[in-house]
């Protein structure tokens, strides 16, 4: 569980700076095309919504740099299609958490900084679940597509599911703190 952790804190420090960055460019490029100037750019800084598209592409950005990214090039990526079901334990590092803990954890965060950011385009808790699920199963498909061209992981059917069923899990907890919050203020 250290490990986990660890390697949680390790990746999250390598990659924010580098994700922030990005997110910064791409929104200062998308500022730039639809003609506002920068000035107006550091009062969209201001607004909530704008601050949680910055996390979002951040968060996405963490998401590729763990698991395509920062990979070497020296990978099968067909070697074990249908591997990766369930916890693994190794003789020296313990637990293979990124099989089913670390895939399903990943996704969890996505799917509520999603629902943060873009509330408007859920109508309701089903809207929610699909919407969340279906961008989990797109964003994992095409992690392991990128990792399968690049060489840069395994193509793994069990990362997908874990991921799509993290994203599910996330849009679960996301409603259940909003039902909770909800039925207080009543």
């Amino acid at each position: 569980m250290l490990y986990m952790f660890k390697d949680i804190i390790k990746t999250t420090l390598l990659s924010v700076p580098y994700g922030l960055t990005v997110a910064v460019i791409i929104t200062l490029c998308l500022n730039k095309i639809f003609g506002n100037t920068f000035k107006s750019y550091t009062e969209l800084l201001n607004k909530k919504r704008f601050r949680m598209i910055l996390y979002t592409i951040t968060y996405i950005f963490m998401l590729l740099y763990r698991t395509v990214l920062c990979r070497t090039s020296d990978y099968k990526p067909l070697e074990n299609v249908w591997g990766g079901w369930g916890i693994e334990v190794f003789e020296y590092t313990g637990i293979n958490y990124g099989s089913l803990i670390g895939n399903i954890l990943m996704f969890v965060p996505l799917t509520v900084i999603i629902l943060c950011t873009f509330p408007d385009i859920f109508s309701s808790i089903k809207d929610v679940f699909i919407k969340c699920t279906a961008f989990s199963f797109c964003l994992s498909l095409i992690i392991e597509l990128l990792q399968l061209i690049f060489h840069k992981g395994t193509f793994q059917i069990s990362d997908i599911v874990y991921n799509t069923l993290g994203g599910a899990l996330g849009a679960g907890l996301f409603v259940l703190y909003q039902t909770k919050i909800k039925g207080r203020r009543k």
